[in-house]
């Protein structure tokens, strides 16, 4: 899979009751912007650093289904794209303070 996300566990031994708020406030966020998994990934793959489709695909999202993706995050303004700045056949994708927030 590759994409390090955290999903909820009820029984989580060790958890603090500050931690576990926080957890929710993360999933309530997640949930208020209406993310999908695959939009998860690209945006947890881009806060570890990739900004070009080719670091970003892999086997959960292809290059056919990554511009679906990377303009509906744009739409909610958790990624900008740009043109590269040597080849102008390429973009280059970064995430916004909005989407770190997220992952």
């Amino acid at each position: 899979m590759g994409a390090n996300l955290v999903f909820p566990h009820s029984l989580q031994l060790g958890t603090t009751n500050k931690q576990k708020t926080k957890k929710n406030m993360d999933y309530q966020k997640i949930i208020k912007n209406r993310l999908t998994v695959r939009e998860l990934l690209v945006l947890s793959k881009m806060k570890n650093g990739a900004t070009s489709p080719k670091e970003i695909c892999d086997d959960q999202v292809s290059p056919a289904l990554l511009t679906g993706i990377t303009d509906k995050l744009i739409e909610k303004g958790l990624i900008n794209r740009a043109n590269h700045a040597t080849d102008r056949r390429r973009y280059v994708y970064t995430i916004t303070k909005a989407g770190k927030s997220l992952v």
